[in-house]
């Protein structure tokens, strides 16, 4: 069965955590910020805004909607590419992230 974009959303809207995602969002300040940039600084930077973007947009892909395919493996190769400097401190990233996409998970039935 395929979702429709639709029914996409809907399970996006009741899975949504703000607090969560904010989480997700500060982890991925701190690794742009590395340690020559203010937190403040960085989420108003064009990287910030893209990562953020994608972690909704693989929210999205993880609760089916058809028009974020693949948008996961983008989210995952742009942290990689911010991330080389401290492979400890991305790794925290990836599993803080999965754990929260697992919350827009969706069984085929």
């Amino acid at each position: 069965m395929h979702r429709t974009a639709q029914q996409a959303l809907d399970q996006y809207h009741l899975a949504y955590n703000n607090m969560a995602y904010r989480s997700i969002c500060k982890l991925i300040a701190y690794l742009l910020a590395g340690t020559s940039h203010t937190l403040t600084y960085v989420t108003h930077t064009p990287e910030y805004i893209e990562l953020t973007n994608l972690l909704t947009d693989t929210a999205l892909e993880t609760c089916g909607h058809p028009a974020y395919h693949g948008r996961g493996w983008t989210l995952a190769f742009r942290l990689h590419q911010h991330g080389g400097v401290n492979p400890t401190e991305l790794q925290q990233i990836f599993i803080a992230v999965e754990v929260y996409l697992k919350r827009f998970r969706w069984e085929e039935g």
